[in-house]
């Protein structure tokens, strides 16, 4: 959702049965020739606000967000697999060892 001129907004839902329970927020925010992505769900351990990633790669089927200081992940990868289909893929190095985490999500 655009929350203004610079400013997008999202959120993703886990839906059982009928029920849906709120997962996480995302925002994408445009400062000068940057754009800055965040989501809740990688917040910074001191102050609990989530951890800004760059905006590097942008494609029509996804983007890639880089913040090489953040202690994981380091990179989020946005890729649609189909019109309804989404694949996340976290992804860095914590305590020596790369690690990736693969989320799949469907559009209802």
């Amino acid at each position: 959702m655009k929350a203004d001129d610079n400013t997008w907004q999202g959120m993703t839902h886990r839906i059982t049965g009928k029920d849906s329970v709120q997962m996480d927020k995302m925002q994408l925010l445009r400062t000068g020739n940057d754009l800055v992505f965040t989501i809740a769900a990688v917040a910074d351990p001191k102050s609990g606000k989530p951890v800004p990633f760059k905006v590097t790669v942008i494609q029509n089927n996804g983007f890639v967000a880089e913040n090489p200081d953040c202690d994981y992940p380091q990179k989020i990868v946005y890729k649609w697999k189909k019109v309804d289909e989404l694949e996340v893929h976290f992804k860095g190095v914590k305590e020596k060892t790369f690690s990736e985490i693969i989320l799949e999500y469907k559009r209802k």
